[in-house]
């Protein structure tokens, strides 16, 4: 709008005096975020934190902490890290680099150097900004397949933990499969199991364990791809059971209706107000010399 004739600065404010059309207009400048920024720019990450500690900053104060805990995390500052993280209220972070700043301590005394190199301590870090790929290759890169697995298993990623056994022919994957089944028996994830049970070809496994979990659409579904389980009549009967009982009465009658128990087909197809399946049903019912089947 007009020519900067002057800054003006003290410990608490600054200002820009521009000459404009008709006057001269002062314009305030935010002193904190050009010390923090000034800071940043300079890599001082310590000055960038006191700056914060000491103006106790209210707009922004979250996205100015969380970027000094970034940097320093890629300068490998840990006091500075755990600081943010504290200022931040974010106390499972602060313990998180404290306990990497104890890692870095007793490689530093083990290995030399000041033990931010070391992998465990690379890959915890990586852990902590979620980069648990980055993680992983650390860990394969020092033959630490079962950290890599152990992180995984942690984080309650199983999918992740069982690719990686698998695909690098982990001793104890078999064991690995069980302790992720029995996770999810004990918190009630039968569905959920029952996927893997398809993933290994136990396609009958699958089918009690989506009957277990009250979804017979999925256990009908899957039973049909399998020739022996599609014929088994009891197992037809027991699917079309809990679809009736989860009152998805078209399903359930088009499953009667191809097991040939009519009348319970008609029952399901009123039910579910399916009237134009209900009538060509109830034909067959009034009529079956005409429908040879």
């Amino acid at each position: 709008k007009g020519e900067v004739e002057a800054v003006l600065r003290d410990a608490e404010r600054a200002e820009v005096i521009v000459q404009e059309a008709n006057a001269k207009v002062a314009y305030e400048l935010d002193n904190v975020q050009i010390d923090f920024g000034s800071a940043i720019e300079a890599g001082d990450l310590a000055k960038a934190a006191a700056f914060l500690d000491h103006y106790r900053v209210a707009d922004d104060s979250y996205t100015m902490w969380n970027k000094v805990a970034q940097l320093a995390l890629d300068q490998c500052n840990f006091f500075i890290a755990q600081r943010c993280f504290a200022a931040l209220g974010d106390f499972a972070r602060a313990r998180a680099v404290f306990k990497i700043m104890e890692l870095a301590e007793i490689a530093a005394k083990e290995l030399g150097g000041d033990g931010t190199q070391f992998y465990k301590v690379r890959a915890s870090v990586a852990q902590l900004r979620r980069k648990f790929k980055e993680a992983e290759k650390i860990y394969l890169e020092h033959n630490a397949v079962e950290e890599a697995i152990e992180m995984y298993q942690s984080l309650h990623m199983w999918n992740e933990a069982l690719e990686l056994a698998k695909a690098t022919n982990y001793v104890g994957y078999e064991q690995l499969k069980a302790n992720y089944y029995r996770a999810l028996f004990d918190t009630g994830q039968d569905a959920k199991a029952a996927e893997l049970k398809i993933a290994d070809g136990d396609i009958s496994g699958a089918v009690q364990l989506y009957m277990k979990a009250k979804q017979p659409v999925q256990a009908l579904s899957t039973a049909l791809t399998d020739s022996t389980l599609a014929n088994d009549h009891q197992l037809m009967s027991s699917i079309a059971s809990q679809l009736m009982q989860s009152q998805i009465y078209d399903k359930a009658g088009e499953l009667y209706e191809h097991m040939k128990d009519f009348e319970k087909a008609l029952e399901c197809y009123v039910n579910g107000k399916a009237f134009n399946k209900a009538i060509q049903v109830g034909t067959i019912c009034l009529f079956p010399q005409a429908f040879p089947y």
